[in-house]
């Protein structure tokens, strides 16, 4: 595509504001692109087909949800993770499993308060996936993370735009410390990790209370 043309697709602010936001935030729905730039649904509707259209950007569909993404910024397994991550409960499991390195299928449905249903369910689909993997143990099905520093790498970059809830937030503002301080300072003051350690103590029990917290 030539400069002029580019030039013509983006004479719209708005369409320059709506690409521009999907570019910082891919993987993003139409409902959650509305609410965040203040658009209505129709006109939003519109400009994301016409940028679609012009090969700039490109939807992916999942369930009930059309999401949208720059053309060419992200390969297949980073959309197909973020996608996951924009779920609340596929993003908590990541999470869960990011924290605990192995989990079962049990300890998912106490923590997140879901039924063990709902809990294999999306177990199943973020292993079918490649995101867990599965061994089993003791007869039990144990789950975990297939690639820890991809994963922690994404919810580095998009963690501003991955989901809006205080306490992800918190967590994984607390993850970057810990990860931080055991990359570049192995030596840093023992008071000081300490304290990193108890605040991470305390934002995991509160995100994942049972069965942790005995």
């Amino acid at each position: 595509m030539s400069r002029i043309e580019k030039e013509q697709i983006f004479e719209l602010e708005k369409r320059r504001k709506i690409y521009s936001f999907v570019l910082r935030n891919p993987g993003m729905h139409l409902t959650d692109i509305s609410r965040h730039l203040n658009i209505p649904r129709s006109t939003l509707d519109y400009h994301l087909a016409y940028l679609e259209r012009k090969n700039l950007l490109k939807s992916e569909n999942q369930g009930k949800y059309t999401r949208y993404f720059a053309q060419y910024e992200l390969g297949t397994v980073d959309k197909e993770v973020l996608m996951f991550l924009r779920q609340d409960i596929p993003r908590m499991i990541i999470l869960f499993s990011y924290i605990f390195d192995e989990v079962y299928r049990h300890e998912i449905s106490k923590a997140l308060d879901i039924p063990v249903t709902t809990a294999s369910f999306h177990l199943k689909k973020l292993k079918e996936s490649g995101i867990l993997g599965l061994t089993t143990k003791k007869g039990r099905a144990a789950y975990h993370l297939i690639n820890r520093g991809y994963v922690y790498n994404l919810f580095v970059k998009y963690e501003n735009s991955i989901s809006d809830d205080d306490i992800f937030s918190a967590c994984i503002s607390t993850l970057k410390k810990t990860e931080e301080d055991h990359v570049d300072k192995p030596k840093v003051n023992k008071h000081i990790k300490d304290a990193y350690l108890d605040k991470y103590i305390e934002v995991t029990l509160k995100l994942f209370p049972i069965p942790f917290c005995a």
